[in-house]
């Protein structure tokens, strides 16, 4: 019997030992050791420690694979080559925490189909490149950014969603990168570019923010088929703010129902092409601008389609204006009479900005007759379009405005005569 116990104590000890060793092997041990170019496939679970991930290899989620750490370290920290990243959660510190929920430099990362509930900053990128960004969600609390983004370039954005934080993407001498097809909502900025040239800005959908773009200090940037509306929140709330732009294409935009649709100042060789400026406070705003084309716009529903000062020297021509008189005697779809927009109220305002109370003031109309801008000061189309290229989409969104009022009207009837009947009775 005695010969027996050795052997069983020994293989005892030996099994109590190795499940040691598997329970104190970490994730950030499985990653150290997981050689270049393998999978780690995570465990559907909690992870409460941070992790750093410098060599290229591939870490999935399964569907309950979240991380929530509540230190100054980012949960996920991410430098070197290669790394791809998908379907996991980073959740927000139930207690208070200063850290970005993720932290990326180095270059040809592939992040996916992550979602953030971001106390502080979501993504932080920096000396990134050649990476990619996509299905990403971030809800934050609206302290920090939701992607800021710094001396990183030629990284494509794809499908993210982003809500209710400072700027949606924040990026700084970071040129040549794509941002498309993402969403930001309920935040200052939707897309917030500084000193970074060649910027690709393309379908994206940027709704309900104080402004929904504010491009700054960039040269050859192109900003082409978003959707900039609901930005209202602020008395500086715009659609578009071009400030320092110089040599971009704006095309084929949906810009409706901001207070300014598009803010252009201090910008110049810039063409702004084929764009809806739909619903309005002002349609655009020009200050400072020069010699920026624009053409084939249509300004529809806007209180007040365009202002602008010190701004004469501008190729404005071949638009369309829904409150324009409109002759066309050769047939060729292009007025005979020119279209022309009076700058007083903004100059106006310039000197004493409580005047901007009286917009539309039936006395700052008749003031503004009286004392007529000379020529060389408006703001003049000379051949405005006879027709508005986007009609039918105009036409659809005014029958469904008109039918919103039949409704109400006949709601309204009914009420009326539910209350009278009973009267009656």
């Amino acid at each position: 019997m005695v010969r027996y116990r050795i052997p069983v104590l020994v293989i005892a000890f030996l099994i109590l030992f190795a499940e040691r060793d598997v329970y104190a092997e970490t994730l950030q041990t499985i990653i150290d050791e997981t050689p270049d170019g393998e999978t780690i496939i995570l465990d559907d679970r909690l992870y409460s420690e941070p992790v750093s991930i410098d060599h290229p290899i591939t870490i999935i989620g399964q569907e309950n694979s979240t991380f929530q750490i509540c230190s100054n370290t980012p949960a996920i920290s991410i430098a070197g080559e290669g790394v791809t990243i998908e379907n996991i959660k980073i959740l927000r510190c139930l207690g208070e925490s200063n850290a970005t929920a993720l932290y990326v430099s180095g270059k040809n990362h592939h992040l996916s189909n992550i979602e953030i509930e971001a106390e502080q900053i979501g993504i932080l990128l920096e000396g990134v490149e050649h990476s990619t960004f996509e299905k990403i969600k971030i809800t934050g609390e609206g302290k920090r950014n939701g992607i800021e983004i710094w001396n990183s370039h030629h990284n494509t954005f794809l499908q993210n969603e982003i809500t209710n934080v400072a700027d949606g993407f924040y990026l700084e001498r970071s040129p040549t990168n794509i941002f498309q097809q993402n969403h930001v909502e309920q935040s200052r900025y939707g897309l917030h570019v500084m000193y970074s040239n060649e910027i690709t800005v393309k379908e994206n959908r940027l709704i309900n923010n104080v402004t929904g773009a504010m491009i700054m200090e960039t040269e050859n940037t192109n900003v082409e088929n978003n959707l900039l509306g609901g930005n209202t929140q602020n008395v500086n709330a715009q659609g578009l703010l071009l400030y320092d732009v110089y040599d971009s294409t704006i095309k084929s935009n949906q810009i409706e129902e901001n207070r300014v649709g598009m803010f252009i100042e201090n910008s110049e060789g810039n063409i702004i092409e084929e764009n809806r400026v739909y619903a309005n406070f002002i349609g655009a705003q020009l200050n400072r601008a020069e010699k920026n084309t624009i053409t084939r716009n249509a300004f529809v529903l806007n209180v007040n389609a365009i202002q602008g000062i010190n701004s004469d020297s501008n190729e404005i021509i071949g638009n369309f204006w829904e409150d324009a008189n409109v002759l066309d005697s050769d047939g060729d779809g292009k007025s005979n009479l020119k279209y022309s927009a009076d700058p007083y109220f903004l100059e106006l305002t310039e000197e004493a900005n409580e005047y901007q109370l009286f917009f539309h003031h039936p006395g700052i109309v008749v003031l503004q007759k009286l004392l007529k801008s000379p020529d060389h000061l408006l703001i003049t189309d000379q051949q405005p379009l006879m027709e508005n290229i986007f009609a039918q989409e105009d036409k659809t969104d005014s029958n469904k405005g008109i039918g919103w009022v039949i409704s109400g009207m006949m709601i309204i009837s009914s009420l009326l005569f539910i209350l009278l009947g009973r009267r009656k009775s």
